[in-house]
């Protein structure tokens, strides 16, 4: 039998064996912003997923399944959002954690926004993204991911 010594020991040793999945987890996130010709602002928030791992599409079908990803721009007198949120096409297929057909995107996928800038001073953009991420066998909770995006200011 056990002591609590030797089960507070096992306890920690499991503990920090599961945080390199808690810290990073299989799913990493960036973003960048590349000034368009016309002086707009396309935001690029990408997710690279691990081999085997997938997120979730930002529409899903039914609402009793995973949360859709969900990317929030936090509005800013610097900017407006000229076009929504726009994602490839998810590759629909029979999910068997959820029992149903979903969305999802693997690899590495590239979500974009247009903002119209409201002058020519380098300013930030700043957000978050919801998701859940889940491999043939498990799911992770969901995490939310916060995002900084600087601007440089206008040349012309």
């Amino acid at each position: 039998m056990a002591t609590s010594l030797q089960k507070v020991v096992l306890n920690f040793a499991f503990f920090m064996a599961a945080m390199p999945v808690l810290a990073g987890g299989p799913v990493s996130w960036t973003a960048k912003a590349v000034p368009a010709s016309n002086g707009d602002v396309v935001v690029e928030i990408t997710a690279a997923c691990e081999s085997g791992w997938h997120i979730y599409a930002l529409h899903l079908e039914r609402e009793d399944g995973p949360i859709p990803t969900s990317i929030r721009i936090t509005p800013d007198r610097q900017f407006y959002v000229v076009d929504s949120l726009k994602a490839p096409a998810p590759d629909v297929a029979y999910d068997p954690n959820f029992a149903m057909e979903l969305g999802t995107y693997s690899d590495t996928v590239i979500f974009t926004s247009v903002l119209h800038r409201q002058g020519k001073a380098a300013f930030k953009i700043s957000g978050e993204v919801e998701y859940m991420c889940c491999n043939d066998k498990t799911c992770l909770p969901p995490r939310t991911e916060p995002f900084t995006v600087e601007v440089p200011a206008k040349e012309k």
